[in-house]
């Protein structure tokens, strides 16, 4: 996944300020073939090419990390759901006897990577699959695969989705052609998504006003508080999205802490936009212990706060 290098870009917009037809160099099949086109088009040509983000193919931190500002707009990550470590996936069905140790195999690196400041997370490309691996439907449980795609997209950066990744198909093609095979639909999967792209234009996930919250134990000793990731997107508007994931193949508990300063003296309602679920809370109880949560394996939530007068 690469942009037109910069020298290219330079020598489309000289051409274009020369008020010279610009020829362009296209691929028919396996022929190379050119077509000249007129001063407009040129011109609208080169104002859609600036408008596209320039996505560095790096994967390791230390790269991104030193990567000049004004030569990379955004940088994949691939570190967010460590897809190439196949011990690391989650499958709700098989897990037996789940422990403390699930802390470790699966959501402490993934909390930890959003830990991150926003300067640095707002470069990232948040992403499932690309043509380098192997399809997520094919890959991931659709529990598992439900939940990463919450945790990856909900995310602050730049969401990028893959041709027929919406429709679950799981055949695995080369970039290449210009085809593939007929797959039948994954209705499950394309239902979730659907949802998923209804809360995604929303402003509150355009800014920048996202923030990683505490997950307090639920009581002494229960160590699931640590399973779970929150966080919540708010716009200047007032308008409110908690995302709640039980990154986990275990039932679990906590109490999500919010960063809200006026809940007191107001009940408020929770509208779960990927599910069917809807909640009244004391805003006393929520502001002095937060949101309590009992997630079966693999739950997530994307809930919008309003205030229930």
């Amino acid at each position: 996944m690469r942009t037109p290098g910069r020298n290219v870009l330079r020598e489309l917009r000289q051409e274009v300020e020369r008020r010279e037809n610009l020829l362009v160099a296209l691929w028919a099949v396996s022929q190379a073939v050119s077509r000249r086109l007129g001063e407009a088009l040129a011109r609208a040509l080169l104002r859609l090419v600036n408008h596209l983000a320039g996505v560095g193919h790096l994967h390791q931190p230390r790269q991104t990390e030193g990567a000049p500002g004004h030569v990379l707009d955004h940088t994949l990550d691939a570190r967010l759901i460590a897809r190439r470590q196949p011990h690391r996936l989650i499958d709700a069905k098989t897990a037996v006897f789940p422990g403390p140790h699930v802390l470790d195999d699966y959501v402490r690196p993934v909390r930890e990577h959003l830990y991150a400041g926003l300067d640095y997370q707002n470069k990232m490309a948040r992403f499932l699959e690309n043509h380098d691996e192997p399809r997520a439907a094919a890959t991931f449980s659709p529990e598992v695969h439900e939940a990463a795609s919450v945790i990856t997209f909900l995310s602050p950066g730049l969401r990028f989705f893959r041709q027929g990744e919406l429709e679950g198909r799981t055949k695995r093609i080369s970039p290449h052609l210009g085809r593939g095979p007929n797959e039948p639909i994954n209705d499950r999967i394309e239902k979730f998504y659907q949802r998923v792209l209804t809360v995604l234009p929303q402003n509150s996930v355009r800014i920048d006003r996202w923030q990683l919250l505490e997950c307090a134990p639920a009581w002494k000793d229960n160590w699931t508080n640590d399973c779970f990731l929150a966080f919540t997107w708010e716009d200047d508007g007032g308008d409110r999205l908690l995302t709640i994931v039980n990154y986990a193949p275990n039932q679990s508990q906590c109490y999500v802490r919010l960063p809200f300063n006026e809940l007191q003296e107001t009940r408020w309602q929770l509208v779960d936009l990927l599910g069917d679920a809807e909640y009244i809370r004391d805003g006393n109880d929520l502001q002095e212990r937060g949101l309590y949560r009992d997630a079966t394996p693999l739950q997530r939530s994307v809930f919008f706060l309003s205030s229930d007068l």
